[in-house]
């Protein structure tokens, strides 16, 4: 491989690392914001809100509860993400096509393939989801 493949292989295999990462880290960062908050509150012997107690529960418990709006905003999130990581891929393969550097586009297409089936498996818990409330309200 040369050095522009091997530097093309580690900015595809870094992105979708950087797609899970940031947004876990910015959640993880706002709730370690809001438990300062309650721990300045206890500090200073103000006792919060039965409301605000059980709003706070109902966030944390909301990143866990499975949602078919979420679970289908995630897939169509991440299959979009897979498609467009396949088309670079595709087209890495058409400029490459009968040369050395063809391999690296099948790489960069079959790295796509895993947030498209990711992001198809939300889809279907979606689905799933939502035939289960309709079921429930019927």
């Amino acid at each position: 491989m040369e050095s522009p493949d091997i530097l093309l292989m580690i900015v595809i295999l870094i992105i979708p690392a950087v797609v899970i990462v940031v947004p876990r880290w910015l959640r993880s960062r706002e709730r370690q914001r809001i438990l300062d908050s309650v721990m300045q509150a206890a500090e200073k012997g103000i006792t919060l809100p039965e409301a605000v107690i059980q709003s706070l529960i109902r966030a944390a418990a909301g990143a866990i509860a499975s949602d078919p709006a979420r679970d289908m905003r995630r897939g169509v999130f991440l299959t979009m993400i897979g498609l467009s990581i396949v088309v670079v891929g595709v087209a890495v393969l058409a400029i490459y096509f009968r040369t050395e550097g063809a391999h690296v586009g099948i790489l960069i297409a079959a790295v796509g393939a895993t947030p498209i089936c990711i992001g198809l498996g939300y889809i279907g818990v979606a689905r799933m989801g939502e035939r289960a409330r309709k079921n429930v309200l019927a």
